[in-house]
């Protein structure tokens, strides 16, 4: 019989239904053929009654690694929320390939009470692949959550025993909570004794929801005695100053605290990208500075005109002497034909 006369075959047993054409997907899930394997995989979750997901938690628990697979896949499909327990001893039990897939389904179809268990699983978790999936499973759960900082307190309990992976994790799912309690268990991470824990402490501040992180983050790089320390510190910073939620002058202003720290020109760079999205005539002050060194030069016109654009397009705009110096002193000193002409439109 061709594949596709199986096919036809398959969805016509899945049409008649019963218990008794259980075995009959049951067998073909592992077919070499992918579409005959996924018509069965169909027809077998497309059969009603608890016999059917009786079926699939023996697939759940079956020691061939693609019965388990194609047991995880049919819980999902079926929404089987039942089926918790069996899906948290898989990701006890399975293979490691395996548990990934199990720990997806867990983060699905469980609730904030679920967590904890998928805390300890994270803590057990050795390979990359089963910590990102626990890591994403406990994101998950804690977003379900009527209040998601109350996950804090048992994220932040799991730290002290975790090992440096699994601490990384934690502190990235703390920081897409965020709030006070979250940034309280960041900040205990900041001076961790593993270099790979403080740099996941950083950039979890740096992806921080508000702005509450900038201070953290601007005392790192000012006491930083690592030039690639400073460097995540003032970016994570400087990342912050960008949140087109904050006020422009809460944005400018913490432009200006990093005005006094940027030496290198890459850091120079990443001040002017943040200036260059502030929409306001005093952050034409600080960015026209640079334009008189030839290493920031192109990249303070870029900001320059950027802001004077917005400036001009807003509504009730108006036209301030600081706005004509700086779209005079870009058309003077940029290489770039484009923005030079830009410059001059705008002027114009």
């Amino acid at each position: 019989m061709c594949s596709s006369d199986l096919i036809s075959a398959v969805r016509a047993l899945a049409e008649i239904g019963g218990p008794a054409t259980l075995p009959a997907f049951r067998e073909l899930l592992g077919d070499s053929d992918r579409e005959i394997a996924r018509a069965a995989q169909e027809s077998f979750a497309s059969q009603p009654g608890q016999e059917t997901d009786a079926a699939v938690l023996a697939l759940l628990a079956a020691s061939d690694k693609n019965q388990q697979l194609a047991g995880i896949e049919l819980v999902g499909r079926r929404r089987m929320t039942a089926s918790l327990p069996a899906l948290l001893k898989a990701a006890r039990q399975s293979d490691v390939s395996v548990r990934p897939a199990v720990l997806k389904q867990i983060g699905d179809l469980g609730t904030s009470e679920t967590a904890p268990a998928v805390i300890e699983l994270l803590q057990a978790a050795r390979e990359t692949g089963e910590v990102e999936a626990a890591e994403q499973a406990i994101s998950t759960l804690c977003a379900k959550a009527p209040n998601p900082e109350a996950c804090v307190e048992k994220l932040a309990g799991a730290m002290g025993q975790a090992r440096p992976a699994q601490k990384a994790a934690l502190l990235r799912v703390l920081s897409t909570i965020g709030g006070a309690p979250a940034l309280q268990a960041v900040r205990g991470s900041i001076r961790d004794s593993d270099a790979s824990v403080r740099e996941a402490a950083i950039r979890a501040l740096g992806a921080w929801k508000t702005a509450d992180a900038g201070p953290d983050l601007l005392a790192l790089a000012k006491d930083a005695g690592d030039p690639g320390q400073k460097m995540l510190c003032l970016r994570s910073y400087l990342g912050l100053a960008v949140n087109s939620e904050l006020p422009p002058n809460q944005r400018l202003s913490m432009c200006r605290e990093a005005a006094g720290l940027v030496q290198a020109v890459d850091e120079k760079k990443m001040l002017l990208a943040a200036l260059g999205s502030v929409t306001a005539p005093d952050a034409l002050e600080v960015i026209t500075p640079y334009l008189g060194d030839a290493a920031t030069r192109e990249e303070a016109s870029a900001a320059a005109v950027g802001v004077a654009d917005r400036l001009l397009k807003a509504k009730n705009a108006k036209v301030s002497p600081k706005l004509i110096e700086a779209l005079e002193k870009v058309a003077q000193a940029t290489t770039n034909a484009d923005l030079a002409k830009r410059a001059q439109a705008l002027l114009e």
